[in-house]
């Protein structure tokens, strides 16, 4: 008996590193998908800084201009934010942001839901059609 409850010692030793792995390996995965998608939003923000000098440059729409270049700020906002921040720092921002405007968080979380269902329908679409075959031809039209 003694055996035993020195193997079941080591099972319970052996679980922490194990455990500790798994954290930091869920750590390093929340870490790089956070650097895509700051790498991501400073893209897209460079782009609409671009468009609203463009837009600025042709002496129209300055409004317009106005408006993409504040998106254009909060993108690269979020980009800096998505690199400083950990995992946890991360998820505090969004539960403080969820509580101060909720109806706001619903509709993104809603909006981004129907997104990931539609990527997710055409990834699985595109997995099952045959190979050389394209979805031109087909009967489904989207408006």
């Amino acid at each position: 008996m003694d055996n035993e409850s020195h193997s079941s010692g080591d099972v319970e030793r052996n679980d922490v590193p194990i455990t500790e792995r798994i954290a930091g390996d869920v750590r390093e995965q929340v870490h790089a998908q956070s650097s895509r998608a700051a790498d991501s939003a400073q893209h897209a923000a460079d782009a609409a800084q671009q468009a609203a000098d463009r837009l600025r440059g042709q002496g129209q729409e300055a409004w317009m201009a106005g408006v993409v270049e504040q998106g254009a700020n909060r993108l690269a906002d979020l980009a800096r934010t998505l690199r400083s921040s950990d995992a946890r720092t991360m998820l505090a921002q969004v539960e403080d942001f969820a509580r101060r405007q909720p109806a706001l968080f619903a509709g993104a979380a809603v909006a981004l839901g129907f997104a990931l269902t539609r990527a997710a329908g055409m990834t699985a679409t595109a997995a099952t059609r045959p190979a050389g075959t394209t979805q031109e031809g087909t009967s489904h039209e989207y408006r």
